[in-house]
């Protein structure tokens, strides 16, 4: 007669397998395993923390996401039609659920440059809901001046300083640590300065 174990892995290794091929579905950690972070009119963000081994029956996606590991700051974008994992490998991650509230971006003002591209930034992601950014940061680096013409959502994948420098007001320096994620509205503009580095962000552009 089989033993409990044999029977209670059996049974794992089979909802597994029908997690992997749920069409339409994200497997994500147990729900008690994760923490939204906020929510309001453009996303819901959650924090999934770092028992991989509980896993929970797929849910249908109601909603595009975008999913960043913590771990090696891997990024996938998701909607109604793929399948998104979060291997017991990946570790922590970010989970962003994109509702159906989009914004127009802003108008330049004038001849400033808007926030991206640029130098320290690379693209990894571009459709019709996002752009994703993967930005580096080096301790003195400063950027030009620049126009946030959307919301972002940004992930830390390390912990440093950046301080704002409005054209008007005064500067603002707040560390992030590792993981921490912000909504940033749009319509900022300033220079940025990382003085306590290197960092690393995921920067989440919402259109």
């Amino acid at each position: 007669m089989p033993s409990s174990r044999k029977i209670l892995n059996a049974f794992a290794c089979f909802s597994t397998i029908a997690l992997l091929v749920c069409q339409g579905c994200v497997l994500t950690l147990a729900q008690e395993n994760s923490t939204k972070i906020l929510e309001n009119e453009r996303v819901v963000v959650w924090r999934i923390g770092s028992d991989t081994s509980r896993l929970s029956p797929a849910r249908q996606l109601r909603l595009p996401t975008v999913l960043i590991s913590l771990v090696d700051g891997a990024v996938r974008f998701t909607d109604a039609t793929h399948t998104s994992t979060i291997r017991p490998e990946s570790g922590q991650a970010v989970l962003i659920e994109l509702k159906n509230h989009s914004v127009p971006p802003l108008e330049e003002p004038g001849t400033i440059a808007r926030a991206f591209p640029r130098q320290g930034a690379k693209q990894i992601v571009d459709n019709n809901r996002v752009n994703v950014w993967d930005v580096s940061w080096t301790k003195g680096m400063k950027t030009p001046v620049h126009f946030h013409d959307k919301d972002v959502v940004a992930v830390y994948l390390s912990s440093g300083t950046v301080r704002s420098i409005p054209l008007n007001g005064e500067p603002t320096a707040v560390p992030g640590s590792f993981g921490d994620t912000v909504f940033l509205p749009r319509g900022r503009t300033h220079v940025e300065e990382c003085i306590d580095g290197p960092r690393r962000d995921i920067i989440i552009e919402l259109k």
